[in-house]
Protein backbone atom coordinates (compact mmCIF):
# COMPACT_ATOMS: atom_id res chain seq x y z
CA UNK A 1 0.00 0.00 0.00
CA UNK A 2 1.02 3.32 -0.68
CA UNK A 3 0.28 6.49 1.16
CA UNK A 4 -1.17 8.36 -1.87
CA UNK A 5 -3.25 5.66 -2.60
CA UNK A 6 -4.63 5.12 0.68
CA UNK A 7 -5.33 9.13 0.99
CA UNK A 8 -6.67 8.67 -2.72
CA UNK A 9 -9.43 6.22 -1.53
CA UNK A 10 -9.90 8.00 2.01
CA UNK A 11 -11.14 10.93 -0.13
CA UNK A 12 -13.05 9.24 -2.47
CA UNK A 13 -14.91 7.76 0.87
CA UNK A 14 -15.33 11.12 2.26
CA UNK A 15 -17.43 12.44 -1.31
CA UNK A 16 -19.09 9.30 -1.30
CA UNK A 17 -20.34 9.40 2.31
CA UNK A 18 -21.08 13.14 2.21
CA UNK A 19 -22.89 12.72 -0.94
CA UNK A 20 -24.96 9.79 0.61
CA UNK A 21 -25.59 12.03 3.79
CA UNK A 22 -26.54 15.41 2.25
CA UNK A 23 -29.77 14.36 0.82
CA UNK A 24 -30.96 13.12 4.18
CA UNK A 25 -30.08 15.99 6.04
CA UNK A 26 -31.80 17.99 3.72
CA UNK A 27 -34.89 16.06 4.06
CA UNK A 28 -34.60 16.21 8.12
CA UNK A 29 -34.53 20.33 7.40
CA UNK A 30 -37.52 20.14 5.06
CA UNK A 31 -39.57 18.30 7.14
CA UNK A 32 -38.62 19.99 10.56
Amino acid sequence: FQKRNIWRYVTIALIISFIAFYPMASQRQSNQ
